[in-house]
C-alpha cells in the first residue's frame, strides 16, 4: 500500500516528505489485524497537540493531491505466483 502511494505520487509529481513515527499508534492497526492493507497519510506538522499546532498549507494540498491521485488511479494487478 505505501509502494503504491509512493509510486502515484511519483507519477503526478507530488513531493513526498517520509518520517517515522516511533512509538506512533493509529486506528489503522485494527484494520492490519484483520488482514486490510492500510497506510497512514500524515501531514507533518509543528507544537502538535499544543493550543497553535501549525501545518504548512502547501503540505495539506500535497496530501490532499495525493489521496484524490491513489482513489481515482485504478490499481495494477497483483502479480500472480506460480501456479
Amino acid at each position: 500500500m505505501i509502494q503504491r502511494l509512493l509510486e502515484v505520487a511519483e507519477r503526478n509529481e507530488i513531493g513526498v516528505p517520509h518520517g517515522i513515527f516511533p512509538g506512533f499508534g493509529s486506528d489503522g492497526v485494527a484494520l492490519l489485524r484483520g488482514g486490510i492493507p492500510t497506510a497512514l497519510l500524515a501531514i507533518a506538522t509543528r507544537y502538535t497537540h499544543s493550543p497553535f499546532e501549525m501545518g504548512d498549507v502547501r503540505d495539506i494540498d500535497a496530501a490532499l493531491r495525493l489521496l484524490k491521485a491513489f482513489v481515482t488511479t485504478p490499481a495494477e494487478p497483483l502479480a500472480q505466483g506460480p501456479s
